[in-house]
């Protein structure tokens, strides 16, 4: 009688053993996601590297945790064209200027390597179509969002292993009175190294890292620099007949303080 209970506790105990293992295997194969979904491009990557989520689990809620979405997720696939596009759209809008990307750009705003890792993308999409006060509303479609959105996911992902660079600093309540604000704040606007968010208007150009390589706008085909901009400060129509920004008469004090503004 003893006998024959062990028999059928063991019998027992490898059941629950073979189910253990055989869950276990599933979760580490990613196979929750398959039960729900067709699985695809499985020779390029496994669902979490190009969809998140959590495989762990059957839970819905849990399991599409910040899921990223069919169109936005092409990114790693060459037979579709939204991620060059949205690399393109990211170079020619200047968006490194303010964001540090795949690595490289500026540290003045948030670092979207870190914001597209670990923000759903919804919330970066949002942002793109509602700026922040000092943020260019480039008025993208709905489609050129998406392909941005490839762009970012791709850059960052082949960027993952760098060290992440934070944003520079935040000014709260820094609007003090300076030389930019005065001369030129009416029409621009920026995010300065030095004040953080100067001016007030949106009439003219947001000048947010004018002197660096990632500004998207050049001057007779040569990048902005410190003395092509003191020369466009005294006479903006020697460098450009149409210019409709009017002459500024700047002391040598107040051109160099614009040009700390700057970061220079």
């Amino acid at each position: 009688m003893a006998a024959h209970y062990l028999k059928n506790l063991s019998v027992f105990l490898l059941f629950i053993l073979l189910l253990v293992i055989s869950a276990n295997g599933n979760a580490q194969n990613n196979d929750f996601c398959v039960d729900c979904h067709n699985s695809h491009y499985t020779d390029i990557a496994d669902c979490v590297t190009c969809h998140r989520g959590i495989p762990e689990t059957r839970r819905k809620d849990l399991a599409h945790q910040n899921l990223i979405k069919g169109k936005y997720a092409k990114f790693l696939l060459n037979v579709f064209s939204d991620r060059k596009r949205g690399i393109e759209l990211i170079k020619l809008s200047g968006c490194r200027r303010c964001h540090s990307i795949g690595g490289k750009g500026s540290t003045l705003s948030v670092n979207l390597d870190s914001s597209i890792e670990n923000i759903a993308v919804k919330e970066i999409v949002k942002t793109i179509k509602e700026p922040s006060e000092f943020m260019p509303d480039f008025n993208f479609t709905s489609e050129q969002i998406t392909y941005i959105i490839n762009g970012l996911l791709y850059l960052s992902f082949t960027d993952r292993d760098v060290e992440k660079n934070f944003t520079q600093m935040v000014h709260i309540g820094t609007k003090k009175s300076n030389t930019f604000s005065e001369k030129c704040g009416n029409c621009h606007k920026m995010i300065s190294p030095l004040r953080g968010p100067v001016g007030s208007g949106y009439v003219a150009p947001n000048l947010s890292g004018l002197l660096s390589q990632y500004y998207p706008r050049n001057i007779n085909g040569k990048e902005w620099n410190a003395k092509l901009l003191k020369k466009w400060l005294k006479n903006p129509r020697e460098l450009n007949s149409n210019a409709l920004m009017p002459v500024l008469e700047l002391s040598e004090r107040e051109f160099a303080e614009i040009e700390k503004t700057f970061g220079k």
